[in-house]
């Protein structure tokens, strides 16, 4: 081996190899986390083949970390199950990952360096009116960078170590392609190995809280007679339990790459179908103990349900999309829309290809492109509408739905979204009814800071 051999330095390392080689191994770390092979990538650095015979403090310590934190990542990547072949490569090739050493000494190794190039960046550090040598800053510079380079190794192992803070890992977590390791840490966290939420909660019970939450159930219901009855607790059970297989599968679709969730969640629609269908006939045969027991509870008090606030929601997302569909209609016959240029397939095709996996789903009912294309066709209105005729009345609805909304007493952060969304698109469909630039062939922009549905039109 060139280390023993001594090829290779391994005591009296300058600052500035030191830095090279920790900020080579990350690189190689990234792209191992990318989906490159553990030998090609972070294994390509020997140093940490056998860091016990390093004797530059700093390097050994370095080199035992990164190995733990491929470890850690790998056992949690490998955990969580959500990769695919171009995501991750698990395989180690016989490599040691340093399991000869606890976390906790190495993480104190690091410190212990740490700690050190601490006191040199403080000896090293220009005072106030000193004349500053170059030498002495530039090796404060270089100090520095390394003590930072370490700083970062120990909090990353510390962090995959004790990582429990599950809010922090939750929050904002659905923007760009995190990589295979950030989705694996928040699968293992939300479902640990039992399926259980967070290690505590059943699915099964998370499932009945959504349920009374959503559509208040009178078998989930304490006050409901139902609540007692075993045949009817038997039932939502047996349900329930159906539903725990397919939530958790959906639950570990979306930690898979934005490419892969496509057709997966195509598949897991067809068990929600099936789901649906068993429900349903399941439903229809126990008719005569349902009207039994609806005698039975008319004289008890009944849990009432506030359906002001699920009517409103429907309604409005019924409402809105068919407003943003006359809008994009009128821009489309100004010529403000770029169209597709298609060559090896059609609208049609993409159309199909897009709503495929719906059509598993019987409720709601798939709507074909030719019943799409009837739907959209202008030319069944006489006369036909024109594109100022669309701009206002998408105007007017965006009016509507912005009073409704504003009446609205403890408004939710969705009705708060859509209103932004709203208030803007008054102004610049009512604009363009006016005729607003007209003439110039300028393409909107669609901004969905706001809402990620509802764009914001903008004309520039």
């Amino acid at each position: 081996m060139r280390l023993k051999e001594g090829a290779i330095k391994v005591k009296d390392l300058s600052f500035p190899e030191l830095i090279g080689i920790i900020d080579t191994c990350f690189c190689c770390l990234i792209t191992w986390l990318e989906g490159h092979s553990l030998a090609q990538t972070v294994f390509t650095c020997l140093y940490v083949h056998n860091p016990d015979l390093i004797e530059e403090p700093a390097l050994k310590a370095f080199a035992l970390g990164i190995l733990k934190v491929c470890d850690i990542a790998r056992e949690k990547i490998n955990k969580a199950a959500v990769f695919e072949e171009e995501d991750f490569q698990a395989m180690t090739y016989g490599f040691k990952m340093a399991n000869n050493v606890t976390d906790l000494r190495v993480t104190g190794m690091l410190k212990d360096v740490e700690d050190e190039l601490q006191r040199k960046v403080k000896s090293t550090r220009s005072r106030q009116g000193e004349q500053r040598n170059p030498e002495v800053e530039l090796e404060h510079q270089q100090c520095l960078a390394l003590f930072n380079r370490i700083k970062f190794t120990r909090l990353l192992l510390t962090a995959l170590i004790t990582f429990t803070k599950k809010e922090d890992f939750f929050c904002e977590f659905s923007e760009q392609s995190p990589c295979v390791l950030s989705r694996s840490l928040l699968q293992t966290t939300f479902l640990i190995d039992n399926k259980k939420v967070f290690g505590t909660h059943l699915m099964q019970d998370m499932i009945k809280d959504a349920l009374r939450y959503f559509v208040s159930p009178p078998v989930l219901s304490y006050k409901c007679c139902l609540f007692n009855n075993h045949q009817a607790k038997d039932y939502i059970d047996s349900f329930v339990t159906h539903c725990t297989r397919p939530f958790c599968s959906l639950i570990q679709i979306h930690g898979h790459n934005r490419a892969r969730q496509r057709d997966k969640l195509g598949h897991i629609l067809e068990e929600f179908a099936t789901l649906q269908d068993e429900q349903g006939d399941h439903h229809e045969s126990s008719l005569p103990e349902h009207v039994c027991w609806h005698v039975q509870g008319r004289s008890s008090i009944r849990p009432t349900m506030d359906t002001s606030s699920v009517v409103l929601t429907v309604t409005l997302h019924h409402c809105i999309p068919t407003v943003c569909l006359q809008t994009m209609v009128a821009l489309d016959m100004d010529g403000k829309v770029r169209r597709p240029q298609f060559e090896l397939d059609s609208e049609q095709v993409r159309y199909e290809h897009r709503f495929a996996p719906f059509n598993s789903v019987v409720t709601p009912p798939p709507v074909h492109y030719i019943q799409f294309k009837e739907m959209s066709d202008l030319k069944k209105y006489n006369p036909p509408p024109g594109s100022s005729d669309l701009y206002l009345a998408a105007s007017k609805h965006f009016q509507q739905a912005k009073l409704i909304l504003e009446n609205v007493l403890s408004p939710d952060p969705e009705v708060n979204r859509i209103l932004k969304v709203a208030k803007p698109n008054i102004v610049v469909t009512k604009l363009l009814a006016g005729g607003h630039k007209k003439d110039i062939k300028v393409l909107p922009e669609f901004d969905f800071s706001a809402h990620k549905y509802f764009p914001v039109v903008k004309i520039i």
